[in-house]
């Protein structure tokens, strides 16, 4: 700068304060931005994590609902084992019965 004239000096200090307003100006700007997207991130992580909450909770649910439907499949086929036995025992209650019949009709013939 010392070979340079008065006005050419003054003129790149200008511009050189200038430019560095600029750069400044830019630095707050993308800043500015960077927080913005930080935020929005942070607004996002957010609605995904309570999108899996509910889901969670959405599936417990289900899963409560179904343990229950298994339950009463288990209570009912209980019960269906139970008439079963007792259909079975009243069958071969008649058969028996039936067999006495049909050896005192035997016997009768001879």
């Amino acid at each position: 700068f010392f070979f340079l004239d008065h006005k050419v000096t003054t003129w790149v200090l200008v511009v050189v304060m200038v430019v560095e307003e600029v750069a400044v100006e830019a630095v707050v700007a993308v800043e500015e931005a960077v927080a913005e997207v930080a935020v929005e991130a942070v607004e996002v992580v957010m609605v995904v994590e309570e999108a899996a909450v509910e889901a969670v909770v959405e599936a417990a649910e289900v899963l409560v609902v179904v343990e229950e439907a298994v339950e009463v499949l288990v209570v009912e086929e209980e019960d269906q084992k139970e008439e079963l036995k007792l259909l079975l025992k009243d069958i071969d209650t008649k058969v028996s019965s039936l067999l006495k019949v049909r050896k005192m009709l035997f016997l009768q013939e001879i």
